[in-house]
Formats: structure tokens, sequence, C-alpha cells
């Protein structure tokens, strides 16, 4: 159990705070056998809780009379009010404080530890030695200014990252969003105004990485600069997903160390896989494997149709996760990228960069019909409806199903995009609707001519 576990391993892992997270996560009282300065740092509480509620109840008294640690935990679940002190159980507000915390979340900086992640550690939010610490703020700072620092080792001379919170993960992310020096990003040594950095959700900042490159070997001090205090809403994120936040006097930047024996102790070696080197290149530089063709569309930008294989659910992720996410905010099932094998297929639409994914068509065989192929999932980004992508990205997929030799194309259509489809051939179908859809299927007699509409999307 994490519980025997905890007991028997050595001391050094019962004072790791991410051993310690992973073990409270399936099992709270695994948190007694921590290492006991653990127990009671108020920080690594709020952390535990955020992995899992119930570990309030195993909380030294003194934290669980913290008011802010108990409003976490009723964030969660309201039932855990009996562990509190009995002077905050008296409290009648803060019930319903925590309603209001777990409806409207905004990108608060609370004081927590943050991260770096990046494809130097396969973006896992578990690793103890890529925790930032907490420095003093020089002299003069703004009043709640936080310093945080990370030493670290290039053995590669490149780095390519993000900034979680610890508490929140990627509800609390620091992305850049303009600015740098030669590729995008590009963070320059001593100047923390070199590319403007922000806040935003899971939603946001995808590819949006700030990069660091130097020689192989070179030492540097990785620094981020917060204030505390409640962030501005500010806009949708840069590629019509997720929410972007003003936190006033947010800043990234590093410092080249000539002497890095001074800060033994505290160093991390990093390398960059070779998949990152090629994501730090300026865009025209990343190429799509596995191209099967072009669309140039309505749109002034060149776009690129994808059929998903392997190679791409290795190499490029981030246009994967941008697709999960259109359909989530469209869709009321989802769908994984494991899933992405066999009879599973993925079309995405990207942009000439190969930064953005435009639409995406999930597909599978029809269970209603053999030679039939089944469209799951269909949809075009919001900020690009309305400017023909749509249909000829469909058009491409439906004529990729005639050459593999399908039948029919069938599908549940929402009822507000019936007319989209009819456009294209679609006729009302005999299999059973779900609610707010109509069954609807396009039947291939022979493969059908294209249109001019197609012609010139090719």
């Amino acid at each position: 159990t994490p519980v025997s576990a905890l007991e028997i391993v050595p001391e050094r892992f019962r004072s790791d705070p991410d051993v310690v997270l992973a073990a409270v996560a399936v099992h709270p009282p695994a948190l007694q056998q921590a290492d006991e300065a653990l127990q009671n740092d108020r920080g690594f509480a709020i952390e535990a809780i955020h992995r899992n509620c119930r570990v309030l109840e195993f909380l030294p008294e003194a934290l669980r009379a913290d008011r802010s640690i108990v409003l976490e935990a009723l964030a969660y679940k309201s039932g855990l009010m009996r562990f509190a002190s009995q002077e905050i159980q008296k409290d009648l507000y803060i019930s319903w404080e925590a309603r209001m915390k777990h409806e409207v979340e905004l990108p608060v900086y609370e004081g927590e530890t943050l991260r770096l992640v990046g494809f130097c550690n396969e973006w896992r939010v578990t690793d103890s030695l890529l925790r930032f610490r907490r420095i003093p703020a020089p002299a003069g700072s703004e009043v709640g200014t936080a310093r945080h620092r990370l030493v670290v080792h290039l053995t590669e001379g490149c780095l390519s990252f993000q900034v979680l919170s610890c508490t929140r993960l990627n509800k609390f992310r620091l992305y850049p969003t303009s600015g740098g020096r030669g590729s995008a990003f590009q963070l320059v040594p001593g100047d923390p105004s070199a590319v403007e950095a922000t806040v935003g959700d899971k939603r946001g900042g995808h590819g949006q990485n700030f990069i660091i490159k130097e020689e192989a070997g070179t030492f540097v001090s990785v620094y981020v600069q917060l204030l505390y205090g409640a962030a501005r809403r500010h806009s949708i994120g840069k590629d019509g997903v997720g929410i972007t936040y003003v936190c006033r006097g947010t800043t990234v930047w590093y410092e080249v160390e000539r002497d890095p024996q001074l800060l033994r102790g505290e160093v991390v070696s990093l390398s960059e896989p070779e998949q990152a080197a090629e994501t730090t290149k300026a865009p025209k530089d990343r190429q799509l494997p596995d191209l099967k063709s072009f669309i140039s569309g309505p749109m002034d930008e060149l776009v690129k149709v994808v059929m998903v294989d392997e190679l791409i659910k290795r190499k490029f992720k981030d246009l994967l996760f941008q697709a999960k996410e259109m359909g989530e905010r469209t869709f009321p099932s989802r769908w994984r990228i494991r899933d992405l094998e066999g009879d599973k297929k993925l079309a995405l639409l990207v942009d000439s960069q190969c930064k953005r994914a435009v639409a995406y068509c999930l597909q599978s065989r029809s269970k209603h019909e053999n030679r039939a192929i089944w469209i799951n999932e269909f949809t075009v980004s919001a900020m690009h409806r309305g400017k023909g992508l749509g249909i000829a990205m469909l058009r491409w997929v439906l004529d990729r199903c005639v050459e593999e030799g399908c039948s029919v194309v069938q599908l549940h259509s929402f009822l507000t995009a019936e007319r989209f489809y009819r456009k294209l051939g679609f006729e009302q179908s005999y299999f059973p609707p779900v609610a707010g859809c109509k069954s609807m299927e396009l039947r291939f007699a022979r493969k059908p001519p294209p249109s001019a509409d197609a012609e010139s999307a090719r």
C-alpha cells in the first residue's frame, strides 16, 4: 500500500514532495509517513489537497485551522468541513466562498511553488528536480513580488519550456505571447522584457514555449517573477483556444552562470530530444511527414491535410491536443490520442506553419453497413468557420473514402449542421438518430466528379 511503501523507502524519498504527492493521491493517510517538515509545510499541504482533497483529514491540527487550506478542500467536497477546526466550522461564509472558488477560478498567483516542464522531461508534472526555488526579491521591488530560480546545465545548449503551478498544474500556466531573438519566443540573457509572458489555462498556449539557446554545456539560471494578487481577464488565446490573463509583473528570463561552482547542489542537467530542437526552429522549418495532400483553400494562407499516423502522434502532440480541445467544446464524448490506430483514423487540417490545428475529421468503420465509413466527429475551429475550409476538407476526406473502396459515408449531424452536409450530397438515413442530431449518409454509385470548389481547393 502507499502507506507501507513510504514506511520502507529511504528517508530521502519520504521528504521528496512529488513522491509523497503520488502516494497521497491514491491513499491520503500516507501523508502521516512523510517527513515531518513536509507534513507541516503549508504550501505542500495545499498541493496535497489539490491531488486528493481527503488529505485535509490527516493534516496537523494547526493546518486544519488554516482558513485558506480548508477553503481549498471545501472547493472539492463540502463534506470535509467536519475535519476543519471548530472555529472554522462556525464560519458562516466559508462554504459560500468555497462554491464561488470552484465555479470561478481565475489564475491568481497565491505564492505556490512553480515547476518547469518541457520536452526535456516529456512534459511530466511530477519531477521534483524541476521545481523552482523561491529566492528573495531584490531591494526596491514592488510589494508582493515573488521571484523563483532554477539553475540548469544545458548539456546540448537548448531548452524549450513552459512554467506551471505545482498546485494547479495546467490551470495556471506561464507561456510566451510575443517577442524573442532569432526564433520566436527566444529569451535574451539578462533581459526580462525580451519576451512577453502571460498566464493561461490548459486550453491555451500550445506550441508557445520559452526558448533558451546557448553553447552546449552552459549553466544558466532561469528566473520567473510574479506578483501576488488577482489576474485581469485579457483575451482569447491567439490560436482561438483558451483564455489568457494579464498578470501584472509576470516576467521570465535567464542569466548565464559564469561560476556554477557557487551554485553546487542546485543544478539540474537537462537535454533536449531531437523533436524539441525541431520545434525551436522558425516555423517555416517545421516539416510534417506523411503529407497526403495540399489544400490551397479560400483562405490566404496555405493549409495542409494530414492523416495522423504513429510518427505524427509522437512528434506533433501539440496539434493533436488542439484538435482534442476543439472537440471537447463541440461534442459530449471525448476521444483519446492513443486510440488513433487500426480502423480509427484522424485527418488534421493545419496551417502552413504547422503550428495551429484548423479542423479535424475523426472516422472509423461503420457498424451499420459493410464497406461504410462512419464519421465520428468533424469540426472546424470557431475562428476559421465561414471561409469554406470545412467544405474543402470534407471533400478531401470523401475522396479518400472512395479511393479506399468505400460505398457509403454515414454520420450523425447536429440539426444546425444539416444544411452544411446536404451541400455535399448527404441525405437523411435509416439508422437510429441520437438526441439533437439527424442520421445522414452519402452513397457512392461511382466516384463523384470534382466540383469547381473541390478543383480550386486542390
